[in-house]
């Protein structure tokens, strides 16, 4: 399945988190970032109803554009290009974010019907989403995609990723993990990837520089910062699309 201009289907990546405050709304932020820069045409998705808003973590709060309810009021298939056009747009960084005041509502075949809607007219889609979430299931079963978890280095986070990779043995979408290195951990790098039995795209180191940045409504930093590598890692790993 192509767009009209016969171009492959953007790269789906779905970022999750082993519990909460895990780092995956950080992660997915800089890789949309990252890819920005790269002049690829990128799309950030906050399927998180009750996380606030990925706006705040983008630095975008109260940028202009259209929003999860509005799109659940279209009937039929939604048009592409004008979808893509009608985001907010941060840096480069397009975006749809969930809202805080309630009206958020994000049905499995809306969320897939925007994936499958953007896909035409964008090169990545990066996907923030719970891990206990209906539709992310839903992603996984009808979506070519591959999941980033991301898990801190600590043993409730590495057993609540265990379950939930149990959870996930009957699709067969690429999951890797991406470790989150905090002074407080109890787990070496190490101990951390282990038990999980998937390929890591690297680690990264509490940064609470970056932490405070994100409190403070500034965004994940361009350039260097704690994710530039997991994003490298990430946009220079060479899956085949969709053609």
């Amino acid at each position: 399945m192509t767009g009209g201009n016969s171009s492959p289907l953007a790269r789906v990546v779905v970022v999750v988190g082993a519990r909460g405050g895990a780092g995956a709304s950080s992660l997915a932020v800089a890789i949309a970032q990252s890819s920005a820069q790269e002049g690829k045409r990128t799309v950030l998705l906050d399927a998180d109803e009750l996380g606030g808003g990925i706006d705040l973590v983008l630095g975008a709060e109260g940028h202009r554009g259209v929003r999860w309810s509005e799109l659940a009021a279209v009937d039929g298939e939604l048009p592409s290009q004008a979808l893509f056009d009608a985001l907010a747009v941060h840096r480069g960084v397009r975006f749809l974010s969930c809202s805080r005041d309630g009206d958020t509502s994000i049905s499995p075949e809306l969320l897939i019907r925007v994936i499958h809607a953007l896909r035409q007219s964008s090169d990545l889609i990066v996907l923030d989403c719970p891990r206990h979430n209906d539709g992310l299931r839903s992603v996984l079963g009808t979506v070519q995609c591959e999941v980033l978890i991301v898990v801190p280095n600590e043993v409730r986070a590495v057993a609540a990723a265990s379950a939930w990779l149990s959870r996930c043995a009957g699709f067969t979408v690429p999951i890797r993990s991406v470790v989150v290195e905090l002074p407080t951990g109890g787990l070496s790098v190490r101990a951390t990837k282990k038990p999980l039995g998937i390929s890591s795209v690297g680690t990264v180191r509490y940064c609470l520089a970056t932490a405070q940045e994100l409190d403070r409504g500034s965004g994940v930093r361009h350039g260097k910062n704690p994710w530039t590598s997991v994003c490298s890692g990430v946009l220079d790993h060479d899956l085949v699309r969709v053609a």
